[in-house]
């Protein structure tokens, strides 16, 4: 199913401090992702894939304190993956495939040890999967075909 919206996701979402969860997707979102939402103290999902977002995730992720689920595949973000994500503590399920993410995957990845379901597929990202991976021990799920990826698989 899809909705027939358009525009921009609006910043003025962050203003709404009791949500929980931000599930927009399938609804043809352009613009970028406001950096606004990750400052809301509550927000434990936020979705919005299958849109056509883009521009990088904002380095304010690290400010999404009780985040959990980071849902953003099947869009056109792009650019290198920030350090800040591994500053997401709270993060069990990242799901950035299908976008047009570059570079390298950043070592701080490895400092999500409470993440379950990584999902990178069908991205641009290139180099060595950072050893730091080897310890997420929570890891049920990596998914990671249809990059320039290259070397083994951190144990």
């Amino acid at each position: 199913d899809t909705n027939n919206l358009f525009g921009y996701l609006p910043s003025e979402l962050g203003a709404l401090s009791g949500l929980a969860t931000i599930a927009v997707t399938r609804v043809h979102l352009t613009g970028t992702i406001p950096t606004e939402l990750f400052y809301m103290p509550r927000l434990k999902e936020l979705r919005l894939y299958a849109n056509r977002m883009k521009g990088p995730i904002p380095p304010d992720v690290q400010y999404a304190t009780k985040l959990e689920s980071l849902r953003l595949e099947t869009n056109f973000l792009s650019g290198s993956l920030v350090t800040e994500l591994g500053a997401v503590s709270t993060l069990t399920d990242l799901n950035i495939g299908f976008n047009d993410f570059v570079k390298n995957i950043p070592t701080e990845i490895g400092q999500l040890k409470r993440l379950k379901y990584l999902r990178m597929s069908r991205n641009m990202l290139s180099g060595r999967l950072p050893t730091e991976m080897g310890r997420m021990d929570a890891l049920e799920v990596l998914a990671i075909q249809d990059n320039l990826l290259y070397g083994s698989i951190p144990s």
